[in-house]
């Protein structure tokens, strides 16, 4: 193989139009949402966020369905921290800091996000 060669990309983001669903059956509402698709050993998966950003070496992530209260996933030391978008305090798991380069990411994408959050689907 050519070490020069340009390896394939092994993830990839979409923007994805959806109908949404309300109890009655289905109406025709152009949602758009984040996709990221991952290869995964030839296949392709993916994970829906209503918001996706990359911030300070951090990836800050609003799932599309999710429980309350509002709050955003990212990586921290390699483990899915969930940080509450109002208080920006951290919900789970341990540490419950956040370092300053983190905290002023989530700070710059606050309001961004809270708007976000109103997307979400929430599960009981």
């Amino acid at each position: 193989m050519n070490p020069l060669a340009k390896k394939a990309p092994t993830h990839r983001q979409e923007a994805w139009t959806t109908p949404f669903a309300v109890s009655s059956g289905y109406v025709k509402i152009n949602i758009v949402v984040l996709v990221t698709l991952r290869e995964k050993g030839g296949d392709w998966s993916y994970e829906v966020a209503v918001f996706s950003r990359k911030c300070g070496g951090y990836k800050l992530k609003i799932n599309d369905a999710d429980h309350q209260p509002p709050h955003c996933h990212v990586n921290v030391s390699g483990r899915n921290t969930r940080v509450d978008l109002v208080t920006l305090k951290v919900l789970d798991p341990p540490p419950h800091h956040l370092s300053p380069q983190l905290l002023r990411c989530i700070r710059k994408y606050q309001e961004e996000m809270l708007e976000a959050w109103d997307r979400v689907v929430i599960l009981q």
